[in-house]
């Protein structure tokens, strides 16, 4: 996200998928995608198991949720007494993160609002993801066919960029 406004600088990059490739190699071998740190994959994602056959934008921006989450709670408030142990999501079993993902992002988004930087878009970026979800499962209950790439356009770079620009105007 961009803003020829403004002079901050930052890179995000994601080096899970990274290889490393030696002098005079021509043979590469590529992991499965995506990455393996299950604190930052989308729930869809630890949901489906290996290999993942459908990967899709808004798992993208669910990541990059998670990866905010992590940087505010290990970097800006590593003190704070109410803050949600994250480490949950780091662990061997992907079904157990993603189901420890889904108590913040349907019942627990309330809970760590007082977080420093999370006041605004957290709750807000939870609900998204949530009602995003709720669409799609109630679509699939009806027999109607949903955009899955954006859950029938719901979740998408303009959704998720709006709540970060209200936060940072």
């Amino acid at each position: 996200m961009v803003d020829a406004n403004d002079h901050s600088v930052g890179v995000l990059i994601d080096l899970d998928i990274a290889i490393h490739v030696r002098d005079g190699e021509k043979k590469l071998s590529f992991p499965p995608a995506p990455g393996g740190t299950y604190a930052f994959r989308a729930i869809d994602i630890l949901r489906q198991g290996e290999p993942v056959t459908k990967v899709f934008y808004r798992h993208d921006l669910e990541s990059f949720m998670y990866s905010l989450m992590w940087i505010v709670t290990h970097y800006i408030a590593p003190d704070q007494e109410d803050r949600f142990d994250l480490m949950a999501w780091d662990q061997e079993d992907p079904k157990g993160a993603a189901s420890s993902k889904e108590g913040v992002i349907i019942g627990l988004a309330g809970e760590i609002s007082s977080w420093p930087l999370t006041d605004g878009w957290f709750p807000r970026m939870a609900r998204l993801f949530k009602e995003g979800r709720r669409r799609q499962f109630r679509a699939t209950q009806d027999g109607r066919d949903i955009d899955e790439e954006t859950y029938g356009g719901f979740i998408t770079f303009e959704s998720f960029r709006a709540i970060l620009d209200d936060y940072h105007s």
